[in-house]
This record gives C-alpha cells, sequence and structure tokens, in this order.
C-alpha cells in the first residue's frame, strides 16, 4: 500500500493515525490506544483499511477484493480475520470494529 502523501510539502506521510488507532506503514507496526499490537499480514491490512475509511462502513465483498485480490478464499475469509482483529484490539483496550448485518464494518473510536 502506498502512504499519504502530506499536501504542505509533498513528504511522504508514514504514519495513519484515527480513532484511537496509529499505522507506521514504513515499520510495519500498529498501535491502538498506544499499546503495539501484533498481526498477521492479513490483519494488518483489513485494519489499515479501516482506518483509511474510517468515516463510513466498508462492506465484507470490498474487503475481500482490495486484501485478498483474485486469490481463492473461502467465503468467510473476512469474517474470521475481522474477528481476530476485533480480539486483538479489545485486548489492547480498543473498542474495536463494528458489525453492521448485510452492510459491512466500521472501526470504531474510543470517544463513541
Amino acid at each position: 500500500m502506498i502512504p499519504d502523501t502530506d499536501a504542505g510539502n509533498g513528504l511522504q506521510n508514514s504514519t495513519l493515525s484515527g480513532c484511537g488507532i496509529s499505522i507506521d506503514t514504513d515499520l510495519f507496526d500498529a498501535r491502538a490506544r498506544g499499546r503495539r499490537i501484533s498481526l498477521t499480514s492479513r490483519e494488518y491490512d483489513v485494519l489499515l483499511l479501516l482506518l483509511r475509511e474510517s468515516y463510513r462502513v466498508t462492506a465484507r465483498l470490498e474487503i475481500k477484493r482490495l486484501v485478498w485480490g483474485s486469490a481463492t478464499v473461502g467465503e468467510r475469509v473476512v469474517d474470521t480475520c475481522v474477528c481476530r482483529l476485533r480480539k486483538k484490539l479489545r485486548e489492547a483496550g480498543h473498542p474495536g470494529i463494528s458489525v453492521l448485518q448485510k452492510r459491512g464494518y466500521r472501526l470504531l473510536s474510543p470517544e463513541s
């Protein structure tokens, strides 16, 4: 994934933060409420996607397409990954990810 660019000076910004999550895309380091979270590469990609799209609900099929691409995977692969990710976030003191039936997933903010 391509890091965000700081519009002010054209430099690449390797840290993405919001909703109590901070991800350093150069170091592949993720933190929830300041605590480091150990993630698999797919969990990292899902969390990064949800953080970038934290202003909206992200559909399961969209996550599957963007994270797994054209790989042949089971129908519940996104649900399983999100379930593991939710557990890790909660263990770090973060409220986790909300599931909206038939709609998708949204990263929760500690303030919500």
